[in-house]
């Protein structure tokens, strides 16, 4: 079982304004892009050109051209573009930068081409940051172009969580969307599992058995922890509503896994949102924080089901396969999707998407090991998920574009909201 959601597709079209790119339709044509390598300092400007490669590529909407191919004479151009030249070799848009060492700071120009208009820049940015931080320059510029030509917010400037064996406990740790510049965020001895992003990105929710048993934590990214909910029993996968006031968990305090609603302030309990014999875990919000998906075996088997986010009446949506979980809502409003692990006939876990409103279910992974845990990017273009392939692997959800960005043992990602 498992499913891939809408074909993400694109269609390079002509305008007076140039090219565009616009996610929709049936028919994928990938928008060719030429990033060579940039001037100014040679080692950071190998470091910018291979982090806008890889956040271009990442994507699913663009061909990176290969720098083997190109026919330019790029000590010539400078930050300009020769349009013949780059037409020859099919590029639709050139992206031209310079990166030098201001003291401790790296400066960057950048600047972006459609080959079609090529007289003037696009997109064009002066930025500085910390030698440290040449990526999140380059993932800054990448923003810039991927929402002029697409009309949306780029995710390149996010992060994901993720829980990494630590000897005999497990951390939390945040990458960059690239899968650099780890940090380590929760580290205490125990086992810390299931983190969850608040909406706003500066905080976390994880269960921890620091205190022996799994109860539920909190804290602003840098500061001290709380424990927020420690009720007897499991205190387990908490996740935020949209205005980030409360947070739904699976409680077992009575004696049964149900979903409960708490405060996030204080992680007071404000309802009991499940009342049911079987397990009910793992809750995920609607965009708009009307709905909530869960995992229940109530019927015999896990199965995903949905219900309104202030309790009542559930309904069963995953009908195929005796085993699905994980169940997370897509972030855009404008579609009404669920991306869950669901093990197919051979035995093997994979990621799937389930269309509510269309009532079908496609893979995104097949034939790839075993792959669970899907977390959508915060537009909803892109899914991450660990793979028994090893890490934190990102995908279109067509999973026609997969790639890696967590190596070695990883689980449960989660992808941050939007940052700027």
């Amino acid at each position: 079982m498992r499913r891939a959601f809408a074909a993400l597709a694109l269609a390079a079209t002509a305008s007076a304004q140039g090219m565009k790119i616009q996610i929709s339709g049936a028919e994928r044509a990938r928008y060719k892009i030429a990033a060579p390598r940039p001037l100014g300092d040679a080692d950071l400007a190998a470091e910018l050109e291979d982090a806008l490669a890889m956040d271009f590529r990442m994507v699913g909407l663009f061909d990176v051209l290969d720098p083997r191919g190109f026919l330019a004479k790029l000590d010539v151009e400078g930050m300009g573009i020769a349009a013949p030249d780059w037409t020859s070799v099919g590029a639709q848009g050139v992206i031209k930068a310079r990166v030098t060492r201001v003291g401790g700071d790296a400066a960057l120009e950048a600047r972006f081409y459609e080959v079609a208009r090529p007289l003037a820049p696009a997109v064009e940015r002066t930025d500085r940051a910390a030698v440290a931080d040449v990526r999140r320059l380059a993932h800054r510029f990448a923003n810039d172009v991927y929402r002029h030509l697409t009309g949306e917010d780029g995710p390149f400037l996010t992060r994901i969580l993720y829980v990494r064996p630590s000897g005999r406990a497990k951390d939390i740790v945040a990458v960059d969307v690239d899968g650099h510049r780890p940090t380590v965020l929760v580290a205490n001895g125990a086992d810390n599992v299931l983190p969850a992003w608040a909406p706003g990105g500066d905080r976390i929710a994880w269960t921890s058995l620091l205190w022996l048993n799994p109860d539920l934590f909190e804290a602003r990214l840098g500061a001290r922890p709380r424990r927020l909910s420690r009720h007897a029993g499991l205190n387990i996968g908490a996740a935020f509503s949209p205005d980030g006031r409360t947070i739904a968990l699976t409680l077992s305090k009575d004696g049964n896994a149900e979903i409960y609603l708490v405060r996030a302030a204080d992680g007071e309990i404000l309802a009991r949102l499940t009342d049911h014999p079987g397990i009910d875990a793992s809750p995920s919000f609607s965009p708009d924080g009307a709905q909530l998906a869960f995992v229940s075996n109530r019927q015999g088997s896990p199965q995903i089901w949905v219900m309104p986010a202030s309790g009542g009446a559930a309904k069963r949506v995953t009908f195929q396969g005796n085993y699905n979980q994980s169940p997370r809502f897509s972030p855009r409003s404008d579609v009404s999707q669920i991306a869950f692990t669901g093990r197919d006939e051979r035995g093997r876990f994979d990621v799937f998407v389930l269309d509510l409103a269309a009532g079908t279910t496609q893979r995104v992974t097949q034939n790839q090991g075993d792959n669970w845990e899907p977390t959508w990017a915060p537009g909803g273009r892109l899914l991450a998920f660990a793979s028994s392939r090893g890490g934190i692997w990102v995908a279109t959800p067509d999973g026609q574009h997969q790639a890696q960005i967590v190596k070695g043992a990883a689980e449960t990602p989660v992808w941050s909201p939007m940052r700027k």
